[in-house]
């Protein structure tokens, strides 16, 4: 909620509070995968260092400027009357000695992780140095431009600062963009861009001694410049992006290349195995679903040998249609993949895709309720023989278990939370009702024993294996179940 008495600066009830905490969690465990220690600065600092770091230059007007102005007591005449303040040469009132000073509340942490770094002497072997900070941060925006969540005046950010050395170290900048991917790629923010730093880090940090004998980059301090134009004339120029022209070399996994060229159809209409598979180089696919009535008996079978039925018989109903309807100019497929999901309760039930909206917060609700449960997924690949063996065919599969548990009522997941979470539609589609992928999986799940692959769709390792068992290793596979039954006898 928002208030007049504070325009820009949201209230966050009690379950937005959960949910607040639950991204900061979320974040605080991605900064320390990628080293960072967290810090706390303060919210305000004096006029002088804002103009040391160019935040007051250049900033000025998005700043909110605090003044302090404790006045000397009043003086009482000798007949009980007060005296006005004395008055200075410019006509102001005198004011208590040392309280004439400005402050500024900060609009982001770079000069208070500055401080800490100049803090003591340092050694490049201390070097690359992480820190992370969620203080509150102040912008005065105009308030025309105010909007809900999405545009404040105090807002917490995810700010983190490396200091490193510029040549040896710049492989940091990879790895920075990488964990802002893997964390910014569940939300959706991979746009936007920066305006770069304000001013060189060396202004900020000028005690600071770093012992660069073995080092071949040497940063020299500089004295601070309070002219905005000479300090943009000594910055150094930005790093040239990369050229769009000369992407990241792609992912070239053996199996790949021979599969490229084969006539490989994924039997699953399902896009996130379709984009596994992209992302391991599996581009070039074609696309048949399986046509069959999902009936086999849940009641008669546990749920690992419906799962793997349920694949089996997807996998060979689009095998023999394909071989089926087969023309001279197509050749024959080389290899079939089809998968089945299925989530399993922790009571033994399996469940479907959410029915209705009712049934949907239902569902999710059990979940929660029962902490745990299981994601099962059946693969499937079936290549011809080469030697036209019966039944003609090559036929391997795998059934892969992972736990999901959820987070429960009292740690942040109550009831409409879930609702919230169920009228985004998210997992409307989806066995079990959420998407690990996207929000489910920051405001649903707690963690996984298992892989996270699996509860998305496909076990791609476990696919790609089976791939190449069924088509490069069949007479391998041949020669060591002989081999097995010699020893048996």
């Amino acid at each position: 909620m928002t208030s007049v008495y504070s325009p820009g600066s949201p209230i966050f009830l009690p379950n937005g509070a959960r949910i607040f905490n639950r991204l900061v969690d979320f974040l605080r465990r991605q900064y320390v995968s990628y080293g960072f220690e967290e810090v706390i600065t303060p919210n305000i600092y004096k006029k002088s260092l804002w103009e040391v770091s160019g935040h007051l230059q250049n900033y000025a007007d998005d700043m909110y400027t605090v003044t302090s102005r404790a006045r000397q007591p009043e003086a009482t005449s000798c007949c009980g009357d007060r005296e006005p303040p004395t008055a200075t040469n410019d006509g102001s009132s005198r004011l208590a000695e040392g309280e004439d000073d400005d402050y500024g509340l900060k609009p982001m942490n770079c000069p208070g992780h500055c401080l800490i770094f100049a803090s003591k002497a340092r050694s490049y072997r201390d070097l690359p140095i992480r820190y992370a900070d969620f203080s509150p941060l102040h912008r005065n925006e105009i308030s025309g431009a105010l909007s809900g969540l999405t545009r404040v005046r105090r807002f917490h950010q995810d700010d983190g600062h490396v200091f490193c050395r510029a040549a040896r170290d710049a492989r940091l900048v990879v790895a920075v963009g990488v964990g802002v991917a893997g964390s910014g790629g569940g939300f959706g923010l991979f746009g936007g861009g920066g305006h770069g730093a304000v001013s060189p880090v060396s202004l900020l940090v000028r005690s600071r001694s770093i012992d660069n004998l073995s080092s071949p980059t040497s940063l020299p301090s500089t004295n601070p410049d309070p002219d905005p134009a000479k300090m943009a004339e000594k910055a150094p120029d930005p790093p040239k992006p990369r050229p769009a022209s000369t992407p990241l070399p792609p992912l070239k996994l053996p199996i790949i290349d021979p599969l490229k060229s084969k006539r490989v159809i994924l039997a699953s209409a399902s896009p996130r195995r379709k984009a596994l598979l992209a992302q391991v180089g599996l581009t070039d696919l074609e696309i048949t679903p399986s046509s069959l009535p999902e009936n086999i008996d849940k009641k008669s079978h546990g749920p690992h040998e419906y799962v793997a039925a349920t694949a089996r018989q997807k996998a060979l109903d689009v095998y023999e249609t394909a071989l089926r309807t087969s023309l001279a100019s197509i050749p024959d497929p080389d290899l079939v993949l089809a998968a089945d999901t299925i989530i399993v309760t922790r009571d033994g039930r399996i469940l479907e895709k959410p029915r209705s909206e009712a049934d949907h917060l239902r569902m999710l609700q059990h979940l929660r309720d029962t902490v745990v449960h299981r994601v099962l997924t059946s693969v499937v690949a079936i290549a011809p023989r080469e030697d036209a063996a019966h039944p003609g065919y090559e036929i391997a599969a795998h059934t892969e278990e992972t736990k999901v548990f959820f987070v429960q009522e009292g740690d942040g997941l109550p009831d409409d939370v879930v609702d919230a979470y169920v009228k985004t539609r998210e997992g409307a589609d989806k066995a079990g009702g959420y998407a690990l992928q996207g929000m489910g999986g920051i405001l649903l799940v707690d963690r996984i024993d298992g892989g996270v692959d699996n509860v998305v769709g496909l076990p791609v390792r476990r696919a790609l294996a089976l791939a190449e068992r069924v088509i490069f290793k069949q007479n391998v596979e041949e020669e060591a179940d002989v081999s097995d039954e010699d020893v048996q006898l």
